[in-house]
């Protein structure tokens, strides 16, 4: 194995995963036309853990990540959340989402559209509380991301860094103990994205969820993650795990260490 030995990092808890796949595969189509997306995948991810997935196109790191929140059904294997088997009915609440692009109604103010996942689950009964708790979680969660006065605004008078910022908020608003983030930053020009990958950590020391982070931007995992699982082409196996014994907090200075760019060149070695 090529791996980088770490220390346990000090954000990481000492406790139960918060989310384990044991022992996922997925099939799509039948017979001759059958695509193994994944086999047998084994992982666990611990509370308060910031987990990035890397590995060649079609490897089924989007695949896993749906399979997380509910979206597909694994052909075989099972996920689990806080050691109990995953029911998207008594789970909604436990996952928040992020797509490669904002998911915003052009119509709808950056509130409104914060606030349509919890109108929906309530209106599903899945969440508790009353609108007014909702829309003071709005502030903070605006704060928190750096939209201070933007509640007002639609989505076409923002950038794409702001347009990003919102889905996030959007993903907490109601609480959720896991983040599932499927190239966020992907379409961001590369000064935005640096920006946003800082803004995120910020976000994430503050919120202490567990993160699991699909990216093709190995720079990017090392510089976000406590482990890198890295893929093998397809189907989609655990190559390795590489702990990522970096400082935090981390910043731009944290990519000029010598161990961050071995690091980088340890992860790159797996795709020559």
């Amino acid at each position: 194995m090529n791996s980088v030995s770490s220390n346990e990092n000090s954000h990481t808890m000492d406790s139960h995963p918060a989310i384990t796949f044991d022992g996922v595969t997925k099939h799509f189509g039948s017979g001759e036309t059958t695509v193994h997306a994944l086999e047998d995948i084994d992982l666990s991810v611990a509370d308060g853990e910031f987990v990035s997935l890397v590995g060649p196109s079609g490897c089924g790191k989007s695949t896993l990540l749906n399979i997380g929140a509910g979206l597909h059904e694994p052909t075989s294997g099972a996920v689990r959340l806080h050691g109990r088997d995953f029911d998207i009915a008594d789970s909604t609440g436990d996952i928040g989402f992020i797509f490669q692009r904002p998911v915003l109604f052009d119509w709808r103010t950056v509130r409104k559209n914060i606030l349509l996942p919890v109108r929906i689950m309530k209106k599903n009964g899945d969440l508790d509380g009353d609108m007014q708790e909702y829309q003071d979680r709005v502030d903070e969660l605006l704060s928190l991301v750096g939209l201070e006065g933007f509640g007002g605004s639609y989505p076409k008078e923002l950038s794409g860094g702001m347009q990003q910022r919102v889905s996030i908020c959007q993903s907490l608003i109601y609480d959720p103990e896991i983040l599932l983030m499927d190239e966020p930053f992907g379409s961001l020009d590369a000064l935005t994205k640096d920006q946003m990958n800082e803004e995120l950590l910020n976000i994430w020391m503050q919120t202490n969820k567990t993160i699991l982070f699909v990216t093709h931007d190995l720079r990017e995992a090392v510089f976000l993650s406590d482990k890198i699982v890295v893929l093998s082409p397809r189907p989609g196996r655990i190559q390795d795990v590489i702990n990522v014994d970096l400082p935090r907090p981390r910043d731009e200075e944290t990519k000029q260490l010598s161990e961050y760019n071995d690091l980088v060149t340890s992860v790159y070695s797996y795709f020559r």
